[in-house]
């Protein structure tokens, strides 16, 4: 119909495993919130449309780190293709039902590295004219308990796990082109720090 015709949708990527820890820290979060306001820590999704929070509890609801819940949850998710970070699937659902050129597809890595081209992307996808100031902010609402880094064997680990969804997105990226503007090649998703690495460069400053 017209108004599906005139949908725009822009969608921002993340290496798959750093995904997969910012939105541990903020369900951890949002369960410590609760508890601290007296409400339950289990049987509510945030977001609505993925996996109940509580998988990131133990038997006594206390919060598993982001090891274990790598280790027990996360593969479950991805076998049962619930995970949101698998975006080969994803890119395969939306170009079902959308155009391709209706899709922007940009890299939150490029976000970081060169701001100003991210956001022309942002404004030539919509339309807005080049005087319009655009300002480019990705809350961190994660407390001082944030885990920032993964250990390096679960890094390894969930980067295998993701490597057949992230080859069938590249594969997907070039067979369907989108917007003129959209960065092609697409940058490839590239691992941050983990823990171990972090703490060695740490202590030799």
């Amino acid at each position: 119909n017209e108004r599906l015709e005139n949908l725009k949708i822009i969608v921002i990527l993340r290496e798959p495993t750093a995904r997969d820890l910012s939105m541990y820290n903020m369900y951890a979060d949002v369960i410590r919130g609760r508890k601290y306001d007296g409400q339950s820590p289990r049987g509510f999704r945030y977001p609505i449309d993925h996996p109940k929070a509580d998988t990131l509890l133990r038997e006594d609801d206390t919060i598993m780190t982001f090891t274990e819940y790598a280790t027990h949850a996360i593969p479950k998710f991805i076998a049962e293709k619930m995970s949101p970070s698998l975006y080969g699937p994803m890119l395969q659902n939306l170009i079902k039902y959308l155009d391709r050129k209706q899709i922007l597809i940009l890299s939150y890595e490029e976000s970081k590295s060169d701001p100003d081209k991210f956001l022309s992307r942002f404004r030539d996808f919509v339309g807005l004219q080049s005087d319009v100031k655009l300002e480019q902010s990705f809350s961190n609402n994660a407390s001082g308990a944030a885990e920032k880094y993964p250990s390096c064997s679960v890094q390894k680990q969930l980067a295998e796990a993701y490597r057949e969804s992230n080859e069938e997105f590249y594969e997907l990226m070039d067979k369907n082109p989108g917007p003129p503007m959209e960065q092609r090649p697409f940058l490839r998703f590239s691992l941050g720090k983990c823990l171990e690495a972090h703490q060695e460069i740490a202590s030799t400053e």
